[in-house]
């Protein structure tokens, strides 16, 4: 277990980050002080650990690791933490993992909460690497795969009765995949917001312990001002 605090300023208006070694891996912790807009994270703080540095590592390598953010309280003196505790697989196709909406930006910028105070700040991560067993993997990634891009023009949205539904499947990438949308939300959203999902619809021909990481983009177009809402996301 290693802990490393980093004080930062808020003046900055876009990500900075800093390298600290951890288990004799360097990492950095990438900070988005105005939140990574880029992944819904406008409101918050935005913290990310990163992989520093992999040269020198065999093909296919991966880190397996849990890990946890703390935001200190300078009032209290004592740390906010912030991580689900699921293990993170860091490697050559995802070497970043972190929160986009760690800390509302309302609760960090109010001095009285202790957070941000001098217009000084203290964040922290502490990491616990997990063995690898050493079983043998195999990955290829695919960089802007053909037919990459799919549109599905829902029709009579208004007259939309049911919980879900689902779009023509279509290949990307050398793989089937299909929308799925809940026009009055899924789940806790459901009466609040519209939810849309990407899935893959060949899952079932794989064998197990196969995975598949991808980055994708659902897009709304707005068929006025062609003022579009995005929200760029992750698949594992």
């Amino acid at each position: 277990m290693y802990v490393v605090n980093v004080s930062v300023t808020t003046n900055a208006s876009c990500a900075f980050s800093v390298t600290c070694v951890l288990f004799i891996v360097r990492r950095k912790l990438v900070l988005y002080p105005n939140g990574d807009k880029s992944r819904n994270g406008d409101g918050y703080i935005s913290l990310y650990l990163v992989m520093a540095d992999t040269t020198g590592f065999p093909p296919g390598w991966e880190i397996n690791a849990i890990f946890k953010f703390f935001v200190f309280d300078q009032l209290q003196d004592k740390y906010l933490t912030i991580g689900d505790g699921r293990l993170r697989r860091f490697s050559a196709i995802k070497n970043k993992w972190g929160l986009s909406q760690m800390l509302s930006l309302s609760i960090f910028n109010n001095a009285s909460n202790g957070y941000l105070i001098g217009d000084s700040c203290v964040f922290g991560v502490e990491v616990f690497v997990i063995k690898n067993e050493g079983k043998g993997e195999h990955f290829s990634m695919i960089k802007d795969p053909s037919g990459g891009t799919f549109t599905w023009e829902v029709q009579k949205f208004s007259e939309l009765t049911k919980e879900f539904y689902y779009s023509q499947v279509y290949l990307a990438g050398r793989h089937k995949w299909k929308l799925t949308l809940f026009p009055n939300g899924e789940m806790k959203q459901r009466g609040k917001h519209l939810s849309l999902f990407l899935g893959l619809n060949d899952h079932t021909k794989f064998h197990a312990g196969w995975k598949l990481f991808v980055e994708f983009t659902l897009r709304i177009r707005d068929q006025v001002r062609s003022h579009h809402h995005e929200q760029t996301s992750e698949l594992t």
